[in-house]
Formats: structure tokens, C-alpha cells, sequence
């Protein structure tokens, strides 16, 4: 079964991690000042300059949970594409966004009978999630199915301390 792996946009990884194939980032909405954008983590340089800069005045960026809509439109190609997913989520002790891809993904399952969507609590963020992000990718160029990827993963989760 041919698999894609996905992550939020909280998730902080190096660019080449997401220009393997079949990975991709869901994007987040971020708040900040009086302006609404999306965000995923390899922006440009001048879209990076402008984020800290208005940080720098005091306008703090917040981010809000992914949208049930903003799951399918990213899932759905890549399902309709003959695609399972591994999803990476922010942890569900920072957000709902894991709740929501698990509605989603059930919902998905029952619309794409034979493909799966496996949603994962990374108990993390950012560089954790990067960490994880890495290690599935690496798991299945190595052969590992979804499941075994996604056991692996959860397994892994255990031991991976990280802060920020």
C-alpha cells in the first residue's frame, strides 16, 4: 500500500525533509496584529523578516486549529490519488487540531473503503514533530508499511524528550 506522510504546520523540520515524494505540510492559520494568514514552516526569507519584525512591536502571533475543511482539502487529493496518510499532529495537549483530523480521517476512511488515514498524537511540537517527521520518512524508504510505520512512530514518541 503506497502511503504519503503529513504534518501541521507547527511542525519545524529541515526544507529537504519536505521535498521528499508523498510528504507534505498542512498549512495553519496565524494571527497576527490585524492580519490572518496561512503558515507552513519553509516560508520566504522576506515573509520571515516581516513575521518577526511586527513580533519585535509586539504583535504576537496565535494560531488557531486546522479546520475540518482545511484537513480534507489537503487529504483528499492525496487520497484520491489511491494515497493512505500518516498524519502528524501537534499535540493534543497544546490544541484540538488532533481531535479534529480524527473526525476527519474517520469520516475519510468511510468515503475511501481500503485506503487508511492514520492520525498520530505527537505529544510534541515543532522539533519534536521534525524529529518524527524525519524518522517516518526514513521508515519508509526502508520498506515499513503503514502500520509498521506508524507503530514504529508511536513506539518512538515514548522516548523523545525535547523542549522550547
Amino acid at each position: 500500500m503506497k502511503y504519503a506522510i503529513l504534518a501541521d504546520a507547527a511542525c519545524d523540520v529541515e526544507p529537504v525533509v519536505l521535498k521528499k515524494p508523498e510528504v507534505g505540510i498542512i498549512p495553519m492559520e496565524i494571527m497576527q496584529g490585524d492580519r490572518t494568514s496561512k503558515y507552513i514552516p519553509v516560508a520566504s526569507s522576506e515573509t520571515v523578516k516581516v513575521f518577526y519584525a511586527a513580533q519585535r512591536c509586539g504583535e504576537f502571533a496565535k494560531t488557531s486549529k486546522i479546520s475540518p475543511y482545511d484537513y480534507e482539502a489537503a487529504m483528499r487529493p492525496w487520497l484520491d490519488k489511491g494515497y493512505s496518510l500518516i498524519y502528524l499532529s501537534l499535540s493534543d495537549g497544546l490544541s484540538s487540531t488532533c481531535q479534529t483530523a480524527e473526525l476527519v480521517a474517520k469520516a475519510l476512511e468511510e468515503e475511501y473503503p481500503g485506503q487508511s488515514v492514520a492520525v498520530i498524537d505527537t505529544k510534541s511540537a515543532t522539533g519534536g514533530m521534525g524529529i518524527l517527521l524525519e524518522r517516518a520518512v526514513r521508515n519508509r524508504e526502508a520498506g515499513m508499511s503503514l502500520s509498521e510505520n506508524k507503530q514504529n512512530l508511536i513506539d518512538a514518541i515514548k522516548h523523545i524528550h525535547h523542549w522550547f
